[in-house]
């Protein structure tokens, strides 16, 4: 049992020591009129009206 277990904290080791893992994604990035449309959107499914000003526009993302 104690072979065993040596044997996978060798191989744990050698798995975080690997450098071919793919970088991390970057966090998306909200642009101004996409925060606009999100904000609207909680509005509309929370069942609040839209204030003057703002409008709903449906878009395909």
């Amino acid at each position: 049992m104690g072979e065993l277990a040596s044997e996978l904290v060798r191989l744990g080791r050698s798995i975080e020591e690997a450098d071919d893992l793919p970088p991390l994604p970057a966090p998306p990035a909200w642009t101004e009129s996409k925060q606009r449309h999100r904000e609207a959107l909680k509005k509309l499914a929370l069942g609040q009206k839209l204030s003057r000003g703002q409008s709903w526009q449906q878009t395909m993302w």
